[in-house]
């Protein structure tokens, strides 16, 4: 009889302790040596490996070669002309020839050097802005994988609590049984229980699996045995109003990249006005007189006329242009307010469902199962009621993971439109570690 009644105690030892264990993925695995990666580690991998980022680099050199080569002033000109020779009768030889060599510049007025590398630069940097806005995506993409995995990890921890938890229920039953306190029937409820549970904690196994494998890809690498740091998970902070988050639509990369296209295509008509104005060529050179035996210098001047080509319908396409980024910069402007707006209601949403589940819904089931569990042992709750109270706290455990999911979604979402981390003790997207505007 003392052996039963310990053994009674024994599986209910065990239950507490898998209740009240911290969610820890991996926490009875042996994956538990492998090497750890934080977000700062998957971002700094993920931003030195990718194809996109070294396309954009290329492109950067690019445009500062272009910058230079806008500043460049157009080339002289060398001209040799011979005349009076080859003809007939005394000009039939060269000995009235007459040979001039001569030198041309071309002279650009209207500022067109100047606004061609207006031009350039504005190019330059709206290709800044440009790499910056892949540069954020890119890690922003690299983060959600990582989060995946991350919940992934904390589904398989719930679920390793669920098998153990059910393990030592099927113990305390058989006890019960032996004692002869429950019907054998109640042994296969809880054995199907159980196998429910392992099924699902090799589902959850699996789908740690694929998480770690796509975000691997993030690097190119192979899948490789690492897990993600998970300490920070659990962690929420209070949202900013928002309209604090509004204030910051200006300077954000969506903004600042469509403002850069406005200015360059104020560039732009500045330099279609400019190539309106006509550009005169002066010429030097030396002329010498075989039959005379003299020399002579040669000066000239040409102006093109502008009687039907003053560049008219360029400055009127770049006018056209300018009113259209102008639009666009206005569009976008809308297009993030919107898009911040709906994230910040995601976030707010999430935040009140992590608070709720965390201090109320769960320490609400928890008590409930356990006063449930202690009930049945002593008698006062039959087996359904058992199987009903653990499926209500482990529902509850896995919308908290899901709820948790959703507020990191959603202060990610923040920091990839605004630009900047919207939270001090919740940041994803460390912006001051690999910008280089």
């Amino acid at each position: 009889m003392i052996r039963k009644l310990l053994a009674g105690l024994l599986a209910m030892l065990l239950a507490t302790l898998v209740l009240h264990s911290p969610q820890k993925a991996y926490a009875a695995d042996d994956t538990s040596s492998l090497p750890v990666l934080s977000v700062t580690e998957v971002i700094a991998l993920t931003l030195e490996n990718n194809p996109t980022l070294s396309a954009a680099g290329h492109e950067s050199a690019a445009l500062k070669h272009e910058v230079g080569q806008a500043g460049v002033r157009p080339n002289p000109e060398f001209s040799l002309e011979l005349e009076n020779f080859g003809g007939s009768g005394e000009f039939s030889g060269a000995d009235r020839a007459e040979t001039t060599l001569r030198l041309s510049q071309r002279l650009e007025l209207g500022g067109k050097r100047s606004a061609r590398q207006d031009v350039a630069r504005s190019g330059e940097e709206l290709g800044l802005w440009q790499k910056e806005l892949a540069r954020i995506e890119i890690a922003s993409e690299a983060v959600a994988r990582f989060l995946d995995l991350v919940a992934a990890q904390q589904r398989e921890a719930v679920a390793r609590d669920q098998v153990a938890l059910n393990e030592s229920l099927l113990f305390a039953v058989e006890e019960r049984i032996a004692a002869g306190k429950s019907a054998s029937i109640e042994k296969k409820r809880f054995s199907s229980r159980l196998a429910e549970a392992r099924l699902e904690l090799r589902r959850v196994q699996r789908e740690v699996s694929a998480a770690r494998q796509v975000l691997a890809l993030s690097w190119q690498g192979s899948q490789g045995d690492f897990i993600a740091a998970d300490e920070d998970f659990r962690r929420v902070a209070e949202i900013p109003e928002r309209s604090k988050i509004l204030t910051d639509l200006e300077s954000s990369p969506a903004v600042q990249r469509a403002n850069g296209m406005r200015l360059r295509t104020e560039q732009e008509l500045r330099l279609a006005r400019a190539e309106g104005v006509v550009d005169p060529t002066l010429s030097l050179g030396v002329k010498r007189d075989e039959d005379a035996d003299d020399h002579a210098l040669v000066a000239q001047i040409s102006v093109p006329l502008p009687l039907f080509n003053r560049n008219q319908g360029a400055i009127a396409a770049a006018r056209s242009r300018l009113d259209k980024a102008r639009e666009e910069k206005n569009a976008a402007r809308l297009d993030l307010e919107r898009q911040v707006v709906r994230g910040w209601s995601k976030l707010d949403s999430a935040y009140d469902d992590v608070v709720s589940l965390r201090d109320e819904v769960i320490p609400a089931a928890e008590e409930t199962f356990e006063g449930i569990r202690y009930g049945y042992q002593a008698g006062k709750f039959g087996l359904l009621d058992v199987l009903d109270a653990e499926q209500s706290f482990f529902a509850a455990k896995s919308l908290q993971i899901d709820a948790l999911l959703s507020y990191h979604r959603a202060v990610l979402e923040l920091e990839r439109l605004l630009g900047r981390n919207v939270l001090k003790s919740v940041q994803y997207l460390n912006f001051s570690k690999y910008e280089d505007k």
